[in-house]
């Protein structure tokens, strides 16, 4: 009896068990990031975007070399400080998740946006248009 005990309690324990926690680590921890990111822009898509002047933009994420993965836009009509501290957090976690497992990526640098359009109700962010040197002739 004792016996079937343990068998059917390590049976629900295994079942009970998501996906997730079945994965090998760094998967577990890749999945963190993407549920992370999601819900960031999960917030930024909740918002309309209808002018602007309402939106702001910062830097996201942590390249293995340094610097910010890409840029996100920011709508001001939330809780920034609030939405901030996530962006902070999930750019702490990749650069650790860099770290720990050691991840490499290109060293080139993302330039920042120069601002924030509307357009059909979400946010786009502008770049600057960098030109070609002129060849001499």
């Amino acid at each position: 009896m004792k016996r079937i005990t343990i068998i059917l309690a390590s049976i629900i324990a295994l079942i009970s068990c998501t996906k997730s926690e079945l994965k090998d680590p760094q998967e577990r921890d890749k999945q963190r990031l993407e549920d992370m990111l999601r819900d960031i822009h999960n917030i930024v898509d909740s918002v309309d975007c209808e002018d602007s002047a309402d939106w702001e933009f910062t830097a996201i994420g942590s390249k293995a070399c340094g610097g910010p993965q890409s840029y996100i836009a920011v709508p001001l009509a939330i809780d920034t400080g609030k939405f901030m501290d996530q962006v902070r957090r999930y750019t702490k976690a990749e650069q650790d998740y860099n770290v720990a497992y050691k991840i490499i990526s290109t060293c080139d640098v993302v330039a920042p946006p120069t601002d924030v359009v509307c357009e059909d109700g979400k946010p786009k962010l502008i770049y600057a248009k960098i030109s070609s040197p002129a060849k001499p002739d």
